[in-house]
């Protein structure tokens, strides 16, 4: 199987040949100038002739070498290097022991050598030609978990499948695809594992292969049988292939496990070196780079630097080549996010380096429970800028269950623990089922499809929140098991040839999809066979094109856009309370058009707003003045369009203005509520209280004046410790209401009394451990005071007018709008010259619907003829909207004017009608005209006219209904118009 082509170069680390002598890190410097004990000082000594690992993963990729071949190859060039190139620094270190230099260590999976000395010393080893940087020894630390709550006993019963495993699908993989890890192996770099945990003993390979290839202690002194004085290693062990009688917490229950204890020695300065000898370790656990049944598939990691710590920068790259080198041979390196969030670039190192689309994989923290909401405390992206490209940025890689995990503890037990160091196991895991499923797969091809196969959750796209979305292992595993192929190209513009950054590829009935860089390259890696790609970008039409994918080979497949017409939209906001067509433009509101990525518009003195958008499609206004109103609008763009926007009164909030801002709303407490787009009730956002932590609260207010007082409602959710931490409600300073647990949306509704009051929402916080994950959320909140809701009629253009010549028509769109908060019933008629389709029916809220005004010129003389449209309502305020209609017929007046009238039946507008039509004919002189419907066997239906009408043009309308007043069946209809001793038949067609 061919690996997933990489779409950038790897970051090549160091570079063989240079003729300069070696050089101190930055961090290392800056450790010895504020140094002053004269100790000694460990380093890490990387060599300048390594070998380019990026470009040996490259060629064993384009090879298809399978994982021995590519094991073997890895491992032996990485040996060989050292071994021929060390030498004569060994034999310098060697001859300045006792002066100097106290001790060192050589590495083969990177080139270099660990040293302690002293700062003269180390400055001299620096100083050789064939040293290319010398890093200081730091502390990384364990990415401890957020809270340990609800410690657990395993009851006689078991759990069962614990909700996590469940969330992620593996149940699926296991009952369906019948794959539950076998063969597969697991590498845990932890505080170490407790080998005799029921749920977790049986399944160390360590006890049928020696104990030195499955247990690493670099902290005890070389122990042989796996522990954990911690606790942590044996929890994410237990998620990751845990199983006992009637208790599955593990993902890949069959899968076998390794492990190393190398993060749990707090300030131990040999920090650095035990990652290195646990990294190479895990490369080649019996050091025979010709076997790989010893090599775990899979390694997670929940260590990172804290990059405030003294000596760091931004995305310190201290083991990035060790992490390339222990991938290259075959071995998937997973990374805990952090449990720094919610702010942005919060993730620690080294899961913060995008070098590439691929390294490092790390993975955010959601719930265990639909909807998956991200955790409170998950780091999110983006990566700083020394991390990577800035196209490769956005972290985390993807989300899986981190809050409230059950698993194994040390001694037998079971309890609760949350992080991303939770969440990671749950991808190690599913690794450990895509490789039991297909044992060769290269490291990139599982990550990409991870990825691809992601559920996508929050801002549509990766994002810097969920990244590409929440885990789902049975589409992984499915994915991997038939052959597997790519699609690759270019979206550009048809008509200019450049590319088209943001556009999104989408794959029908597949959960792939990828959206375009600033090169307009998108990747996909698909199952063989015939695979519908679906292309949108903002701006274009859409395209579909059908590709063939071929096992093992990329398809290439440039699509092209056509760019769509462009039309203005344009109009004014009037100020609350105004009633249409007349009103006072409000000033400063702001004015986002919500589905395209445009900028938001202020309006200046006359209220007035413009945006140029692309035709032939619906859009959805958003307008707010702060302390005033605001309203949400969908209009239609299929040509210019000028609208009037006329704000609602503030009496209610749904935070779709993403921010605290349409109401006068305060924070205070510890940390201040935010609005955020993760979980919501309904729209795009909703109000979240801030990160706090144990005695500390979180409060949010406003003062609303409540007019003749009412109802006040809104919904409210909660994640919270039951009974210790709550989100209360309070009226005036009175409790109303308090709530705690996990409590899904629930909407809560309470009476005040008229007059101004003060509303808060409070979020208190009393559990001993802090946990930023713990928060309450509230959305769509209605104060009384702005009446009761009613529909808004509101109309565009609010005139109408046409030029024609004699015997021509035209159809102009009159666009009826609810600007209200409940659905509008409404009815437009039209004087001589027009004829209507869609004039009646219910508008939603905040929607619209088109009558579609044809003008006729049959039996008009030349020149100016007015008339008008008539819109009546249920607009308790304004229940008929008059929109002025001017035709202008051009020709010759005189001989127009004598031009004699004639009898004419034109037919029905519209036809095929649903549920009404009109009949439009002419008279040539006043008189009694009869004009009859009748079905196909030539029954009466209904007789429409039976009386005197003048000359000229007339009309009837039919709604579908027979003279008994019963709706008829669709089909066709006849009628016959019978006047001044002639006789005309037209058809008509009624659909419903």
């Amino acid at each position: 199987m061919r690996p997933v082509k990489l779409l950038l170069p790897l970051l090549a680390l160091f570079v063989a040949g240079s003729s300069f002598a070696g050089q101190l890190a930055p961090g290392l410097e800056a450790y010895l100038a504020e140094k002053h004990d004269g100790g000694d000082v460990k380093v890490l000594v990387v060599l300048k002739d390594q070998v380019d690992i990026a470009g040996l993963d490259l060629d064993l990729h384009f090879q298809k070498a399978d994982l021995a071949d590519r094991h073997f190859r890895v491992v032996t060039a990485l040996q060989e290097k050292a071994a021929a190139t060390q030498d004569a620094l060994i034999a310098d270190l060697e001859s300045r022991k006792g002066s100097g230099i106290a001790g060192w260590q050589s590495y083969w999976l990177i080139n270099a050598i660990t040293v302690t000395g002293s700062e003269d010393a180390i400055r001299a080893v620096a100083a050789r030609q064939d040293v290319d940087v010398v890093e200081l020894d730091l502390l990384p630390e364990l990415i401890e978990p957020i809270k340990v709550d609800r410690p657990a006993e395993k009851d006689t019963r078991g759990i069962g499948i614990t909700p996590g495993v469940v969330a992620v699908g593996a149940r699926r993989v296991w009952d369906e695809l019948g794959i539950r890890g076998e063969g597969a192996l697991i590498g845990s770099l932890d505080t170490g594992v407790d080998g005799n945990h029921p749920a977790i003993a049986s399944r160390w390979r360590g006890n049928f292969a020696p104990a030195d290839q499955c247990w690493l202690d670099v902290v005890y002194g070389g122990t042989s049988f796996p522990s954990d004085n911690n606790g942590h290693g044996t929890h994410t062990v237990g998620t990751m292939a845990g199983v006992a009688p009637d208790d599955t917490i593990g993902v890949a229950p069959e899968a076998l496990w390794i492990a190393a204890n190398a993060i749990d020695q707090g300030a131990n300065p040999g920090f650095d070196n035990d990652i290195l000898d646990c990294l190479q370790f895990f490369t080649d656990p019996d050091g025979d780079p010709g076997t790989i049944d010893d090599m775990p598939d899979v390694v997670q990691n929940s260590w990172g630097v804290n990059e405030n710590f003294s000596g760091y920068v931004d995305c310190d790259s201290r083991w990035w080549a060790a992490i390339d080198a222990c991938e290259a041979a075959g071995v998937v390196l997973t990374w805990s996010a952090g449990n720094e969030g919610p702010g942005s670039e919060t993730l620690r190192s080294p899961a913060d380096r995008a070098t590439t689309l691929y390294n490092c994989f790390s993975v955010g923290s959601t719930q265990n429970f639909s909807p998956y909401s991200i955790s409170g405390f998950s780091s999110r992206g983006p990566a700083g800028p020394s991390c990577g490209p800035a196209e490769n940025r956005v972290k985390p890689e993807i989300s899986a269950p981190g809050s409230d995990i059950y698993s194994s503890f040390p001694g037998g037990g079971y309890g609760y623990l949350s992080g991303t160091s939770m969440a990671g196991p749950h991808v190690a895991g599913v690794v450990a089922l895509m490789r039991a499923a297909n044992p060769n797969l290269d490291v990139i091809t599982i990550k990409q499809v991870l990825m691809e196969t992601a559920n996508d959750l929050g801002t549509s796209g990766e994002d810097n929140t969920y990244g590409h979305g929440f885990l789902d292992a049975y589409e992984a595993v499915l994915y991997v098991m038939g052959g597997i192929g790519y699609a690759q190209g270019i979206v550009s513009d048809q008509e200019t040839g450049l590319p088209i950054e943001g556009a999104t590829v989408t794959v029908d009935g597949r959960p792939q999809s990828a959206i375009t860089g600033p090169a307009g390259l998108y990747s996909l890696t698909l199952p063989e066979g015939e695979a519908t790609l679906r292309v949108n970008a903002f701006g274009y039409g859409e395209m579909v094109q059908t590709v063939m994918i071929v096992e093992d080979e990329t398809t290439v497949q440039d699509l092209a856009l056509t760019a769509l017409p462009d039309a203005m939209l344009t109009g004014t906001v009037y100020r609350a309370g105004q009633a249409p067509p007349a009103g006072t433009p409000a000033e400063g509101a702001v004015v986002t058009v919500a589905d395209a990525p445009l900028e938001s518009v202020t309006t200046g003195a006359d209220g007035r707003f413009a945006f140029t958008l692309p035709m032939g499609a619906d859009y959805t206004l958003q307008a707010g003045l702060v302390n005033d109103g605001a309203l949400s609008q969908t209009v239609p763009v299929d040509g210019d369009l000028d609208v009037d926007l006329f704000l609602g009164e503030l009496t209610q909030d749904d935070f779709e203005s993403g921010g605290l801002t349409m109401l006068p709303w305060q924070t205070s407490g510890d940390a201040d509520w935010f609005v955020q787009s993760a979980t919501t009730h309904g729209g795009q956002h909703a109000a979240q209280s801030g990160d706090i932590g144990d005695q500390d609260s979180s409060s949010l207010e406003v003062t609303v004046d409540c007019g003749a007082g009412g109802e006040v409602s809104f919904w409210y959710k909660v994640s919270s410790e039951a009974n210790y931490d709550y989100l209360e409600f309070y009226v005036d300073g009175s409790k109303r209401a308090e709530w705690a647990g996990e409590v899904g949306w629930v909407q809560y509704t309470t009476t005040v009394n008229a007059g101004v009051h003060t509303f808060r929402w409070t979020y208190d916080k009393d559990w001993s451990v802090s946990d930023g994950a713990d928060c309450g959320w509230i959305d769509d909140v209605i104060f009384p005071g702005g009446g009761a809701p009613a529909p808004l009629a509101v109309a565009t253009p609010w005139e109408l007018d046409a030029e024609l010549a004699a015997g021509e028509t035209t159809t102009l769109p009159l666009v009826v709008m609810n600007q209200g908060a409940v659905p509008l019933q409404f009815e437009a008629t039209a004087g001589a010259f027009l004829a209507l389709a869609g004039a009646a029916g219910e508008i939603a809220p905040f929607g619209y619907a088109v009558v579609e005004v044809t003008f006729l010129t049959d039996d008009l003389l030349p020149g100016q003829h007015v008339t008008q449209i008539e819109v009546a309502s249920d607009d308790p305020v304004n229940p008929t909207l008059s929109i002025p209609a001017s035709l202008t017929v051009t020709g010759d007046v005189t001989a127009a004017g004598d031009a004699p009238r004639s009898f004419v039946l034109r037919g029905a507008v519209p036809n095929p009608f649903n549920p009404q039509t009109t009949i439009h004919f002419s008279l040539p002189a006043a008189g009694h005209a009869d004009l009859r419907l009748y079905d196909v066997q030539g029954r009466l239906v209904r007789t429409l006219v039976d009386a005197t009408r003048p000359a000229g043009p007339n009309q009837a309308r039919w709604d579908g209904r027979d003279q008994a007043g019963r709706a008829v069946a669709s089909g066709t209809y006849f009628a016959r118009l019978q006047a001044a001793g002639q006789q005309s038949v037209k058809s008509l067609v009624l659909v419903r």
